[in-house]
């Protein structure tokens, strides 16, 4: 009987090691997919502040300093993702 207990614990073990894999796994994705989300619309607000500097001269300052503050911001998400990930 002691042995029926123990395969029987063993098994649940197990699985509760599977489900909360998978539940790991699937926290993870998601956090990935927000991370791109963000950083995505990040470069996209970017980009759209360069593609003004094919039609002016300069961007004004206050575009420049968002712009710097922008690009920042974004390497730091990049850079806490890579950290997070190691």
């Amino acid at each position: 009987m002691a042995n029926g207990r123990s395969f029987i614990e063993e098994i649940l073990e197990r699985l509760r090691g599977n489900i909360a894999s998978r539940i790991d796994s699937g926290y993870s994705d998601g956090f990935d997919e927000a991370a791109a989300i963000c950083l995505g619309a990040l470069a996209r607000k970017i980009e759209a502040l360069l593609e003004t500097l094919d039609t002016e001269t300069l961007l004004s300052m206050p575009n420049q300093i968002l712009l710097v503050e922008l690009r920042a911001l974004k390497d730091s998400i990049s850079d806490s993702l890579v950290q997070a990930k190691r």
